[in-house]
């Protein structure tokens, strides 16, 4: 397990130093668009949720702070469909600044895949870390879960994928699916398990 985690960490160590020391501002510029893509789609798709409470309720919820009371539900349920939709078309702004970022950085390096997929994790894993850390703050267990289940499905990738393929002998990119498809497993698994 330890020389799993200590592979994958010198192996993002490596790549991110060489990538970043070869294109450093559209790396910076790829992953932090591709972060605000992130949430920006996830703020769109939780505000009409919120949207949706609100109006099955027919008031406002008692824990709201006074200037939102002020504004009265039907400013505010037009408050949050133009937040809506500013975070949506944010969204696909950011996110086309990231592929163009992307592109432009892939162009200055020889191995054009591990770029791209390496700014596509980079986001991932900032994104899950900030996501796993306001999580911890208020459901310290489920975020204790998805850290587990991670752990877990990374060490099934290592001991039961094709015995033939060590990490250490996997391209940048298997490598970063592997990463991808275990945090992607965990939320699944956590996101079932509130469910049930």
């Amino acid at each position: 397990m330890q020389n799993t985690f200590s592979y994958i960490t010198k192996w993002l160590v490596s790549l991110g130093g060489e990538i970043t020391r070869v294109t450093p501002s559209a790396t910076i510029i790829s992953v932090v668009a591709s972060l605000v893509a992130q949430l920006s789609l996830l703020t769109t798709f939780l505000l009409p949720l919120k949207i949706l409470m609100l109006i099955s309720t027919q008031r406002l919820p008692d824990f709201l702070p006074s200037p939102i009371q002020g504004m009265g539900l039907e400013l505010l349920v037009l408050v949050l469909c133009v937040l809506t939709l500013f975070f949506y078309f944010l969204q696909i702004a950011a996110t086309k600044v990231a592929e163009k970022s992307s592109i432009k950085g892939a162009q200055e390096l020889l191995d054009k895949n591990a770029y791209q997929q390496f700014s596509g994790l980079l986001s991932c894993l900032l994104f899950s870390v900030i996501s796993l850390t306001v999580l911890f703050w208020f459901y310290p267990e489920i975020a204790i879960v998805i850290l587990v289940c991670t752990v877990l499905l990374l060490n099934f990738h290592a001991f039961f994928g094709n015995s033939e393929y060590s990490f250490n002998k996997l391209s940048h990119l298997q490598i970063a699916f592997k990463i991808n498809s275990s945090v992607g497993a965990s939320f699944f698994i956590v996101f079932i398990f509130i469910i049930f």
